[in-house]
């Protein structure tokens, strides 16, 4: 499961706070649980969709010119 996690340091610590989330992402970075996952490019390359022409306008609902 994701998760987020927001750190903060304290004033002008911006250096030593960097390094703590580095090394938080160190200590993870090799848990699968905890990996991000990695998208099937083959099905994002394989496109069902036939764009033919480039959309200049959107589609108007409902007919109303106005906004």
């Amino acid at each position: 499961m994701p998760f987020g996690l927001q750190v903060i340091g304290g004033f002008r610590g911006d250096a030593k706070l960097l390094a703590c989330a580095e090394a938080l992402e160190q200590a993870t970075a090799n848990d699968p649980r905890l990996s991000r996952p990695r998208p099937d490019l083959q099905k994002l390359l394989a496109s069902a969709v036939d764009l033919t022409h480039i959309v200049t306008h959107p589609p108007v609902y409902g007919g109303s010119r106005g906004g």
